[in-house]
């Protein structure tokens, strides 16, 4: 367990070895919810606008998209 504490505007640091553990980067997203008297923090995980699909998913156009979807998307587009 680690404690850390809340600087003067409101953050704290997730520790290396947790954010190394959870295969955390320094660009990756993280979701914050509270549930109870909790507050949770789970790496962001995009899903596919289309199918839903968490597999392969990119940044495509304006949205997230799988591997799949964009290839429809652009096989549309011709």
């Amino acid at each position: 367990m680690f404690v850390r504490f809340f600087d003067k505007l409101g953050r704290i640091v997730i520790p290396k070895e947790m954010r190394d553990s959870m295969c955390i980067d320094s660009r990756d997203g993280v979701a914050i919810f509270s549930q109870g008297d909790m507050i949770i923090l789970k790496k962001n995980v995009y899903a596919c606008f289309v199918c839903g699909s968490e597999d392969e998913v990119e940044k495509f156009m304006k949205g997230h998209f799988c591997k799949e979807c964009r290839e429809k998307l652009s096989a549309e587009g011709n």
